[in-house]
């Protein structure tokens, strides 16, 4: 295997977690702050493996420089770059949770199967989850997510800090961008 393809596919693999991230975002099952994390970090880390291609591929530094403008240039993957910052310096995900019930009655919770050791049922933690709290032979709680079904209700997350801005949308068009420069990286690393 070549040093591009090499590059390219570690780019690529930390491209896979940032939409892995998205999914979990887009989900609502409790992992959306870890959502956050992976499509901040990972999705910096495409850049990072892809500087590598600066040594191996001629004028490749050029096309970088205008290729990272022309996607990266905008209000979403500035607040993404700033998030990473964020996560990693500071050591905390300014991620708000809210959660929205149109209906839900006691009843409902028959529509959730309740796992073994299940002892509450919770509606938006502090995660943004929903489903049972499990409590081990310890009396250690865990929580055991589910999907929460859209006419029961719906759990989003903003981005206080990006005056209040949907996670869902902020973290859509920054994996569109990483996924769309990756590929035109791809392409310009691979002519011949």
């Amino acid at each position: 295997m070549s040093r591009i393809d090499e590059i390219l596919n570690e780019a690529n693999e930390r491209l896979k977690i940032a939409k892995c991230g998205l999914d979990m975002i887009l989900a609502s099952q409790g992992e959306g702050r870890i959502g956050v994390r992976n499509v901040a970090v990972f999705g910096r880390m495409v850049t990072f493996a892809t500087n590598n291609l600066r040594s191996v591929v001629s004028d490749f530094e050029q096309w970088d420089i205008e290729a990272k403008q022309r996607y990266f240039d905008n209000d979403e993957c500035r607040y993404m770059t700033k998030l990473r910052n964020v996560i990693e310096k500071e050591a905390r995900t300014p991620v708000s949770t809210s959660t929205h019930i149109r209906s839900f009655n006691t009843d409902d919770i028959n529509k959730f199967p309740r796992p073994p050791g299940a002892t509450s049922f919770f509606i938006g933690d502090q995660n943004g989850g929903t489903g049972w709290t499990i409590v081990d032979a310890d009396k250690n709680q865990t929580p055991y997510y589910v999907a929460l079904p859209p006419e029961i209700g719906r759990v989003w997350f903003t981005l206080p800090e990006n005056e209040g801005k949907n996670v869902e949308d902020v973290a859509s068009k920054y994996v569109e961008c990483l996924d769309g420069y990756l590929a035109e990286a791809t392409a310009f690393a691979k002519r011949v």
